[in-house]
């Protein structure tokens, strides 16, 4: 190959650069505009309500602290009932939620 022929082959990439270059530019440019009404029917502008949190201010520190031994305690029973599969395991992951869930319906009768 001549140094003619290969300045060719590179002008040739070159051109090929700058194209592919533009195009790529022009892709980025039609990204970047800012044009809110293109796709506006797209999006739910109105905010969803969301529930109130309960009041956590009639909780005490000693209240917290059982909830969160028996979240533990229901989190360790789940775990030996996946390992076990047992009837013995799965009836203490139940009695473990229920007292669990004992917590909400004491915070809920509050209200």
């Amino acid at each position: 190959m001549t140094s003619k022929q290969k300045v060719e082959e590179l002008q040739n990439n070159i051109d090929s650069m700058q194209g592919e270059f533009s195009s790529f530019m022009l892709l980025l440019n039609g990204l970047t505009k800012n044009n809110p009404t293109t796709h506006a029917d797209d999006y739910d502008l109105e905010p969803y309500p969301l529930d109130p949190l309960p009041c956590m201010d009639d909780v005490n520190d000693e209240e917290l602290q059982k909830m969160e031994e028996a979240r533990q305690a229901y989190v360790a029973a789940v775990a030996a009932t996946k390992e076990k599969q047992d009837e013995e395991s799965l009836a203490a992951a139940a009695s473990a939620r229920l007292y669990l869930q004992s917590f909400l319906f004491r915070s809920e009768s509050m209200e």
